[in-house]
Formats: structure tokens, C-alpha cells, sequence
């Protein structure tokens, strides 16, 4: 990877992160020279972060005036809980089929590092957390687009908790659904744990939007 690839990486990553942060609000305008100074590069690191960020849809590119931070709508929000739920648990099925003990360990050990740091009230680190156990349940089926197909369906939640998160998620969502689940994947209730895994994915949608 070249120098220049590497600095656009970074500046790309520092961007969306500020923008999963709060830091860079729903329809704050980003102005090219102003991020030149900020990260003291060269415009062409700058520009090409900017192009990929607006290729994904996270900036919109204004002419002659800068680069919006696109707001989700909840129509959105919507919309991404339905792919959710068509992906995982298309790919739950593929898994429990093949489910090994070893994998249960792991599922295991996933929610215990999400239980163990829940006293910590920090909710971002709580919603990465929940992102990583449904990201490493899908990747137990070793479909690798489908894997990657969900992973771009979760960075647009993430996008979404920034923009509509609700502080209580954290003490309401989480650990328990996913206790529930491993349990019921050890005990082979299969039936149960599709039903957890989809009251899971649906109860996202609600607590993006608020929604009692």
C-alpha cells in the first residue's frame, strides 16, 4: 500500500469515526481546505477520503460549498432492519446446521466480554459489542459476501445510532438476548433461538428510532 493510499485510510477513518462520534453532527458541511490544515496533508489524500465517503453515502458532495454529512432517515432505518434480518437469519440457518462446540465456546466467551464491561455505562462500547457478536454469529456460516453484505448493513446502524441513538439503549438491549440465544443454540432449542435472533435484530430498529 502506498504512502498516499495509507494517509487517505487514515484521514478516512478519522473522519467517519468523528462522524460515529458526534463530533462532525447530521448535515455538518466539511470543507476540504479546512480538513487540509486540520490533518496538515496535501489535498490529494484529503479529496480521495472525501470521494470514498461520498461513494458510500456517508457525505454528500456539494459544489463550490463542501461536504454534507448525509442524514438517515427513518424510512432507512427501516429499511436496513429488514436487510438485517433477510442476511442473519438466512445465515443463523446455514449455521445451526453445522454448529460446533467450539463455536458455542466462542459465542460464549463473546457475551461474557459484553456482560463483564456493562457496568462501565459506556454505551458506544456497548453497541460495538453487540455489532461484533452479530458480525462473528454470521461468520460461524462461512459465507464471506454474505458476511460482508451484513458488515455494510451495520456500519449504517452505526451511522444511525449516531444520528437518533437513545442513551437508554444500553441499559435495556444487549447481553441478555444474547445469553438467551447462546442457551437456547446449547440446548438445541433451534425454533427459540430464531425467535431471539429476530426479536434481536427488530428490537434495533425501535431503540434507533425510540420507539417504546
Amino acid at each position: 500500500m502506498s504512502k498516499a493510499t495509507s494517509i487517505k485510510d487514515l484521514i478516512y477513518e478519522n473522519i467517519y469515526s468523528g462522524i460515529l462520534a458526534g463530533e462532525f453532527p447530521v448535515s455538518t458541511i466539511l470543507n476540504e481546505k479546512a480538513l487540509t490544515e486540520r490533518y496538515a496533508v496535501s489535498k490529494t489524500p484529503v479529496r480521495e477520503a472525501l470521494v470514498q465517503l461520498c461513494s458510500e453515502g456517508i457525505l454528500k458532495n456539494i459544489p463550490r460549498y463542501g461536504y454534507q454529512v448525509t442524514p438517515i432517515t427513518p424510512k432507512e432505518i427501516h429499511e436496513v432492519c429488514e436487510l438485517r434480518i433477510i442476511l442473519e437469519m438466512a445465515a443463523f440457518e446455514k449455521t445451526i446446521s453445522n454448529l460446533t462446540a467450539e463455536q458455542l465456546r466462542q459465542l460464549e466467551t463473546q457475551v461474557e466480554t459484553a456482560r463483564a464491561q456493562k457496568d462501565e455505562r459506556d454505551v458506544r462500547k456497548q453497541w460495538q459489542l453487540n455489532l461484533d457478536f452479530h458480525l462473528f454469529l454470521c461468520g460461524l456460516c462461512g459465507n464471506l459476501l454474505l458476511y460482508a453484505a451484513l458488515e455494510q448493513a451495520l456500519k449504517f446502524c452505526s451511522r444511525g445510532a449516531a444520528q437518533f441513538f437513545n442513551e437508554k439503549w444500553a441499559k435495556d438491549q444487549g447481553t441478555d438476548e444474547h445469553t438467551e440465544l447462546v442457551r437456547a443454540l446449547k440446548e438445541q432449542n433451534y425454533a427459540h433461538a430464531k425467535q431471539i435472533l429476530y426479536h434481536d435484530i427488530y428490537a434495533m430498529k425501535n431503540q434507533l428510532l425510540g420507539i417504546e
